[in-house]
């Protein structure tokens, strides 16, 4: 069973885990000596969200331990926010209610801002024959999303009954409506997500059938099919608690089992995301070593890259005892012409001389 603090070490394993993912992705980009892309604006703004949920998750577990320390009659079983008449007051119920009506956008803007960024560096190295594929695939994730995040938003109307109380049976006089999402919104909401996701995890296999691969692009795209796959897992995983907290509104373990599994759905779709630069890098792995040589010495540095693209970098060379071959050339040719100048001078001034010799024998 997963307690409070079960829950609060978890989701913080996870952002740790993120901010080393977001920290190797960076990393990747600056060996590969390129400028950041909108995929990395995407993931970092994915981040930020994950970042705040976390922050929001762990104000809330540290509110929840200090009410079972205040009091220590209450039963250890039972949710303080969802078991009627009982628990933490009205007010304090209403606010922590609000709260997660706040994470519930936060965690459907999180994953798909994560997907978003998978298509954008699709967009990067895919090529323009296969836009129209990606077009699709992007059209199909903004519907998903769209679905998601107005289906929370519009499910409880008017909005203040996600957190003010609400007389539906005599059994629970202090139901909550955001509290009794029912199978119905869950399915929708499950159905949306894993559905995009497995779209665009599946994508780069798709499309590498279609151009030229190597064993590089085929890793690439296990790897992105990999993480894709924890994350439709864990997904499945946090579907099949929430319809179990469902059944058992008042169970406190099955509350935070929930938020667990929705952060490994979430943290394993951000991870295939960083990961997906590793394409890149380990195909211009190969040309470090003379990259490195040329850089050290300075010269001509020449490099090819996969979208038939060449970069041309003169690099200087100050200290490092390297003469340019080109200046040495040149060089020489300056002092050629110089010569050839000089010869050219001199054979003028001689006939001007003779030319004014012959004139004066005439006069």
């Amino acid at each position: 069973m997963i307690d409070v603090f079960g829950e609060t070490a978890g989701i913080w394993i996870f952002l740790f885990a993120d901010f080393i993912f977001l920290l190797f992705r960076f990393r990747l980009r600056r060996r590969q000596n390129q400028s950041l892309k909108v995929s990395d604006f995407l993931i970092s703004s994915a981040f930020i969200f994950i970042f705040t949920e976390s922050i929001i998750n762990t104000i809330m577990n540290e509110k929840e331990i200090r009410f079972y320390n205040e009091d220590r009659d209450f039963p250890a079983d039972l949710d303080p926010v969802s078991t009627p008449l009982i628990g933490y007051p009205l007010p304090a119920k209403m606010y922590y209610l609000k709260i997660l009506y706040i994470l519930l956008h936060f965690n459907t803007i999180a994953l798909y801002t994560v997907k978003g960024t998978l298509l954008a560096f699709f967009y990067e190295v895919f090529p323009q024959k296969l836009r129209i594929i990606l077009h699709v695939t992007t059209a199909t994730v903004v519907s998903a999303f769209l679905a998601s995040f107005f289906t929370t938003m519009f499910w409880c109307w008017p909005h203040n009954r996600m957190w003010a109380p609400v007389n539906w049976d005599q059994d629970a006089p202090n139901g909550f409506c955001v509290i009794k999402l029912d199978e119905d919104y869950n399915s929708i909401i499950f159905g949306a997500h894993v559905a995009s996701t497995i779209i665009v995890v599946i994508l780069p296999a798709l499309l590498l059938t279609r151009i030229k691969w190597k064993r590089r692009e085929v890793m690439f795209a296990l790897t992105t099919l990999f993480f894709g796959s924890i994350s439709v897992l864990a997904s499945t995983l946090s579907f099949v608690t929430v319809l179990r907290l469902a059944e058992h509104p008042n169970n406190k373990f099955a509350r935070h089992a929930s938020v667990l599994s929705a952060a490994a759905d979430q943290n394993a779709i951000f991870w295939a995301a960083c990961l997906s630069v590793l394409r890149l890098t380990r195909r211009e792995s190969r040309k470090v070593p003379e990259d490195d040589e040329a850089g050290s010495k300075g010269g001509l540095v020449i490099k090819v890259e996969r979208r038939f693209s060449v970069q041309v970098d003169i690099v200087e060379a100050w200290g490092h005892d390297w003469t340019d071959p080109w200046q040495e050339l040149r060089t020489r040719e300056e002092s050629r012409s110089t010569a050839r100048l000089s010869i050219e001078a001199g054979t003028s001034a001689s006939n001007q001389t003779a030319g004014n010799l012959s004139r004066s024998y005439s006069s």
